[in-house]
C-alpha cells in the first residue's frame, strides 16, 4: 500500500470535548479513524482544523496515536472545532457545539489513492458546504459508503441527511435516533421499516445498556 492509499476514509469532525474534567480529543469521524487503525486498518481522517494552537494540538494527538494526517486541511480564517460538554446533576451530558468551524467547510483531498469505503458522521452535514464535497466523493469513488447519523441537537434536521440515507450501504443509528422516524416502535419494528425504506443498505441499531 502506497502512502497515498487508505482502504476507509473517515469523513467529518474533528474537534475537542472541553469537559468539567478538562480537554479531550474527539469527533465521531476521528474516533472511527483512531479505532479502525488499531484494529490494523489502513483508515485516513478527512477533516479540518484552524491555522491555531487547537489545530496544532489536534496534529499532533494524532501523530502520538499514530494516525495519518494528511487529510487534515487547515483553514485559515476558521476556529479549530470544540464542544462544551455540560454534566447534569445526574452526570449525564449534554454538549454545546461549536458553529461555523473548520471542520463545517472540509474540502475534497487530492493525490490520493481511492478508498474502499467512505464513513460518514452525520453532524458533519449540519452545513451545505460538506454536503457537496461529500457527494463529490462518492461519485467519484463509488466506495461502499457507512452512515453513522450522529445526531447532535439542535444539528439534527433529519432531511439534508435523507439523500445520503439513500447512498448509505450501511446505515448505523440509536435507537432514539430511530425513533425519530417511527416513533412509538421497538428497536426491531424501526429497524424492519428502515430496511424497507432503505434497501440498499444493512441497518445498524445500538441501543446502549442493551447492546445492538
Amino acid at each position: 500500500m502506497s502512502q497515498g492509499s487508505f482502504d476507509t476514509w473517515c469523513f467529518g469532525e474533528a474537534l475537542w470535548d472541553c469537559t468539567p474534567r478538562g480537554l479531550f480529543l474527539g469527533g465521531a469521524s476521528l474516533n472511527v479513524a483512531y479505532h479502525l487503525n488499531q484494529l490494523g486498518l489502513s483508515s485516513l481522517l478527512i477533516s479540518a482544523i484552524g491555522n491555531d494552537f487547537l489545530g496544532d494540538e489536534i496534529i499532533r494527538q494524532m501523530q502520538l496515536r499514530k494516525l495519518a494526517t494528511s487529510g487534515v486541511a487547515r483553514i485559515e480564517k476558521r476556529l479549530t472545532g470544540a464542544s462544551l460538554v455540560h454534566l447534569d446533576s445526574n452526570n449525564e451530558p449534554s454538549y454545546e457545539i461549536l458553529d461555523h468551524v473548520a471542520w463545517d467547510y472540509i474540502a475534497k483531498p487530492s493525490a490520493l489513492s481511492a478508498p474502499r469505503t467512505v464513513t460518514l458522521s452525520g453532524l458533519a452535514l449540519r452545513h451545505p458546504e460538506n454536503a457537496k464535497t461529500l457527494n463529490s466523493i462518492l461519485d467519484l469513488y463509488q466506495p461502499k459508503f457507512v452512515f453513522d447519523l450522529n445526531l447532535r441537537p439542535p444539528f439534527d434536521a433529519l432531511e439534508p441527511l435523507i439523500p445520503f440515507m439513500h447512498r448509505a450501504s450501511t446505515l448505523k443509528l440509536n435507537v432514539d435516533e430511530l425513533r425519530r422516524f417511527y416513533p412509538g416502535s421497538t428497536a426491531e419494528q424501526g429497524a424492519r421499516q428502515l430496511a424497507q425504506a432503505y434497501p440498499n443498505a444493512r441497518i445498524l441499531i445500538t441501543a446502549g445498556a442493551e447492546g445492538s
